[in-house]
């Protein structure tokens, strides 16, 4: 048995301890001292998504890290003005992947089927600097008065070899022809991305999440 199956073989045996051993991240969500509606937006930040538990000899494995991430805005509002409604939301992915032939971590983000390169860094721990660095969400309120919060949650999952393929597929130019008119934008993230959320090894998605607390837009 080759070295790569080897491996593969014991990173799926392991699989329930790796889970249960992760260590949880920690999310930053910050919010102007005074959010003015239509004006001002939180930025995030992400700790710990690398190197908590064993994501670290994951990624370095060749199952590249994906992180998942939404932010919801709630204004209160409905019956009475007593119960908060969500008034909008915003979601984007992140994919971290590490190729041995260049020990290179790459990260990049993905927002409305537009990728951007975050980085091309030589350590985990620099890949790290870069998930924490803060992230501009624009996500306003949209009504000067209201009472509001917002919520950022995150989603980490594990791309399989195959989805690893087909992502890379879809970086390389699958989404090209999409943007020339020649082919639905949809079919071509699905063709892209595979399944973004796919699964961590044995089926599971390993989710957090923080809030904002309640402030009133100015």
């Amino acid at each position: 048995m080759g070295r790569g199956k080897l491996a593969l073989v014991l990173l799926l045996a392991a699989a329930p301890a790796l889970r249960a051993q992760a260590g949880s991240p920690t999310l930053d969500l910050i919010l102007p001292p005074r959010v003015v509606a239509g004006v001002d937006v939180p930025s995030t930040g992400l700790s710990g998504v690398l190197t908590g538990g064993h994501r670290r000899e994951l990624l370095n494995s060749g199952w590249s890290t994906v992180i998942h991430a939404r932010v919801e805005l709630w204004r209160k509002g409905g019956f009475l003005g007593l119960f908060f409604a969500q008034e909008s939301a915003i979601e984007w992915d992140i994919v971290v992947d590490y190729a041995p032939a260049t020990k290179l971590y790459t990260i990049r983000r993905i927002v409305d089927n537009k990728v951007e390169n975050l980085g091309d860094v030589r350590s985990i721990e620099a890949a790290e600097q870069l998930l924490r660095k803060p992230y501009n969400v624009p996500l306003s309120p949209g009504r000067r008065g209201g009472r509001y919060f917002y919520e950022f949650a995150v989603d980490i999952s594990t791309l399989s070899l195959s989805d690893l393929e087909a992502w890379q597929r879809w970086v390389r130019g699958e989404a090209q022809p999409a943007i020339q008119g020649k082919k639905s934008p949809a079919t071509s993230f699905q063709r892209g991305l595979g399944s973004l959320l796919s699964r961590v090894l044995g089926g599971e998605t390993q989710s957090y999440e923080t809030r904002s607390g309640i402030f009133n837009a100015g």
